[in-house]
């Protein structure tokens, strides 16, 4: 197969499918129905497998938002005949709060559109080993955790491989979760589960794989590329991996090559829905494939469901009520401020304080996208707080250089124009300009883009070189912003070093807090007219010439000497 693959590498762009082509609509046959018997191959096919990853409760179809929902993602699967559907895992958590029956929503939804598979992921099995087997039974697609074990024998808490024929293709399927998620995510206080070698796990299913006579092998992945495992290490170091579909880091990928392995990701929060279609000819040999990312356009072409649209629906219901509770009394109350994007504000610096509160790092930041309300005073319920944090992803620390700290903050405040009076022009805010804690920033707006940051002050008195590339500092922000998006692309090659609640979660949490607050009033970010001083560079200089005198003088004296 791996033959196979070097010869069709160059097809894949010519064979790239578009997202926003028509499907033919039809209705598809249950999952019981496609997967009950090897069917014979007819001497050529095509397979089409969709992929879903880090859905994350964002269960509803939702123009806004951009997502598919469960709605959409059948709407999908049933315009693609005899298509193999499956996920990566993250898909049994809300983004916040989970109401009683969410596991039990999520699973109606996926067994009533019809996936055939699904991995499971470290938010997943954070609902504990007997919720998962609980799921498992009741289910109507196969489940896989082939590195994910329980028990003194250390066996599959789930399953560890699994056939699909289709057309009389047989396609082989197993899972692996990145084991350093242990670690990391509150999985280590699960006593009863293991997270197994991702290597050897995965090179042992692909030799079972094999025996069982799989034609293509493809593995689920819970991996992604921000951790010190990394899925292109999986693909460099197994063998026998045909196509690998990841997930966790929600970084959406339409397709790359890691040598002969083709590794995809959808991304997350249902915006995005992976298809790879395979076409098969003489003896099964395949001749070309293809890919296409679905997202939220391409749902206007296609008929929805309306017995899962309506299930949706109820499901929201039922949370919105849920999401009426009041869950904290808070003794601040911080309105939406309109300059939130160009200038520190008590909300922000609040809810940035909420995050260094939550964890051990040293600094915090949000951008100021990530806000859409005030805190209210007095009763906050949980509809309050996800209106404060809509998205309200997941924190993560990272440990970063001064030298990045400055590019990130110099690209953030790159955007920002001053007026004829030397305000800021209110048109020239960015969702991305940062709010911050545990530190302070001195900016100068007449400077260039690049050169505004003059100064960076930790909370504990210690200024930061700015050129400095070796000294780390801790960083907590959202999974968003970590990875890179909007001016942050700097901190994206950084590895994660921990994970932790939501965003949401953390400010709860610190609302309820019974201490005192530190001063959120003050201005973190300093606009000033200091100009970017030279006096090293000048006494450097300066050194410099003074010593080329001294060796001039001491050469002279001693050429003197010689003649």
């Amino acid at each position: 197969m791996k033959k196979i693959l070097a010869t069709v590498l160059l097809l894949l762009y010519l064979c790239t499918l578009s997202a926003f082509a028509e499907p033919n609509a039809s209705p598809t046959p249950s999952p019981a129905a496609q997967t009950s018997a090897a069917e014979p191959y007819s001497g050529s096919a095509t397979v089409s497998i969709l992929y879903t990853s880090d859905i994350h409760g964002n269960i509803q179809r939702n123009e806004e938002k951009g997502t598919l929902g469960y709605s959409g993602i059948a709407a999908i699967q049933r315009s693609l005949p005899d298509s193999i559907l499956i996920d990566g895992g993250d898909y049994l958590t809300s983004n916040l709060f989970v109401a009683q029956d969410t596991v039990d929503n999520v699973l109606n939804l996926m067994n009533s559109v019809g996936y055939h598979l699904a991995a499971v992921g470290e938010a997943d099995l954070l609902n504990g080993s007997q919720v998962m087997k609980e799921v498992q039974e009741k289910a109507a697609f196969h489940m896989l955790s082939s590195n994910v074990t329980t028990g003194s024998d250390r066996t599959p808490l789930l399953g560890s491989t699994k056939i699909i024929n289709v057309k009389g293709i047989n396609l082989g399927f197993f899972s692996i979760l990145n084991p350093e998620l242990r670690l990391t995510t509150g999985l280590e206080e699960l006593t009863d589960i293991y997270l197994e070698d991702a290597s050897k796990t995965a090179q042992n299913c692909v030799n079972s794989l094999k025996e069982q006579g799989a034609d293509v092998i493809i593995a689920l992945t819970h991996i992604g590329t921000q951790d010190s495992t990394t899925v292109d290490q999986l693909a460099a170091f197994v063998s026998g991996i045909d196509f690998i579909f990841d997930g966790h880091d929600h970084q959406a990928n339409n397709g790359r090559f890691i040598g002969e392995t083709l590794i995809l990701n959808p991304g997350a929060n249902g915006e995005h829905l992976m298809q790879l279609d395979l076409k098969f000819g003489a003896n099964k040999s395949l001749r070309s494939f293809s890919t296409t990312q679905w997202s939220y356009p391409a749902l206007e072409k296609l008929p929805m469901d309306e017995a899962i649209v309506y299930l949706e629906n109820s499901i929201i219901e039922a949370q919105t009520e849920f999401l009426d509770e009041a869950v904290a009394i808070s003794k601040v109350e911080l309105p939406y401020p309109e300059d939130i994007g160009y200038r520190s504000v008590p909300l922000g610096n609040f809810i940035a304080d909420s995050y260094l509160k939550k964890t051990t790092a040293t600094i915090a930041m949000v951008e100021a996208g990530s806000i859409a309300a005030g805190i209210p005073g007095g009763s906050v319920t949980k509809a309050h707080i996800l209106s404060i944090l809509p998205d309200s992803r997941v924190l993560q620390e990272k440990k970063v250089t001064p030298k990045a700290l400055k590019t990130a903050l110099e690209s953030a405040v790159s955007t920002l124009k001053l007026k004829d009076d030397g305000t800021i022009d209110p048109d020239s805010a960015t969702d991305s300009f940062p709010q911050i804690a545990g530190f302070r920033v001195d900016v100068n707006l007449k400077n260039e883009p690049g050169e505004r940051v003059m100064k960076i002050k930790l909370d504990n008195g210690v200024t930061l070189n700015l050129t400095d590339d070796r000294t780390t500092i801790t960083l907590v922000s959202n999974s968003r912003l970590l990875s890179g998006e909007n001016a942050y692309d700097v901190f994206d090659s950084y590895p994660v070093e921990a994970e932790y609640v939501s965003e949401g979660q953390a400010l709860l949490d610190y609302i309820n807090a019974t201490e005192e607050y530190p001063d959120y009033t003050e201005a973190r970010i300093r606009m000033t007219d200091q100009q970017k001083s030279y006096t090293g560079l000048i006494v450097t200089i300066l050194l410099s010439i003074v010593l080329v005198v001294m060796l001039m003088v001491v050469i002279i004296k001693m050429m003197t000497r010689v003649s």
